[in-house]
């Protein structure tokens, strides 16, 4: 026997007997509403922000200005900010300022010795879980809303 009769005469009637079945499976599963999506929402998607502001001996007045432009922004999803403090020398100035109540979801990280930006940076992407992450350079003014939170990176 050829395989083309083979093919004939045992595989196209098995899968015409088949067939069918099968088909009716799927046409039952769909109707039960298996894996059905919920109704997509009207609100627009706001991914979570992690802000990390990193800061060597900085003054006070200036982390101060950074802190309160980050908690007047206008985005209206999750926004957490990280200050890590690597290591500085006046760190009983800026206590004070890391303790005041700016109404932030405020983390602060101390690290214990000189370290660098890139160390800094890794202690709070550690702990953070947005999924947008800002580096912050202490600027007084700051955007975060429409600008740079606006692509969700995927993780």
């Amino acid at each position: 026997m050829t395989v083309t009769t083979i093919a004939v005469t045992v595989a196209l009637p098995m899968y015409l007997a088949i067939a069918p079945f099968y088909s009716r499976l799927q046409r039952d599963f769909a109707n039960r509403g298996f894996g059905r999506r919920p109704p997509a929402s009207t609100e627009p998607f706001r991914p979570d922000v992690d802000v990390i502001v990193p800061c060597y001996n900085e003054e006070p007045a200036l982390l101060e200005a950074c802190l309160w432009s980050l908690a007047d922004q206008d985005y209206k999803g999750q926004m957490r900010v990280w200050v890590v403090d690597d290591g500085s020398r006046n760190l009983r100035a800026l206590r004070p300022v890391l303790e005041a109540e700016t109404g932030l979801d405020l983390n602060v990280v101390l690290l214990d010795g000189n370290r660098g930006k890139r160390e800094a940076q890794a202690a709070a992407l550690h702990d953070g879980r947005g999924d947008v992450v800002v580096d912050d350079r202490l600027r007084h003014q700051h955007r975060v809303g429409r600008h740079q939170a606006a692509r969700r990176v995927a993780g």
